[in-house]
């Protein structure tokens, strides 16, 4: 289906005997395409099934919502991170 809803509460669903729902507000939908789809997808998989927070990251870096974290600091474990790191200027388009 590739589409997202940005606004699921009940006044925007009806929902029928047998089933049926119907879909009232289509005003914060994104259909997405495959491309677009792949790093959202690599997301989940990097969390959700490998449970890989630091893959986690990069992908969140690759897709754009996140820059690259920089710094002359070593990591020294995975439960330390002594750098920092801003939201992506892609967010604010």
């Amino acid at each position: 289906m590739r589409a997202f809803n940005g606004d699921p509460h009940p006044g925007n669903y009806l929902f029928h005997r047998g089933g049926k729902v119907t879909f009232m507000d289509f005003g914060l939908v994104k259909h997405f395409t495959p491309t677009e789809l792949q790093p959202l997808m690599q997301m989940a998989r990097t969390i959700c099934v490998e449970h890989d927070p630091e893959a986690f990251r990069r992908s969140l870096e690759n897709a754009g919502f996140l820059r690259p974290v920089r710094c002359s600091a070593p990591r020294r474990s995975s439960s330390t991170w002594p750098c920092t790191t801003t939201p992506s200027a892609n967010r604010d388009r």
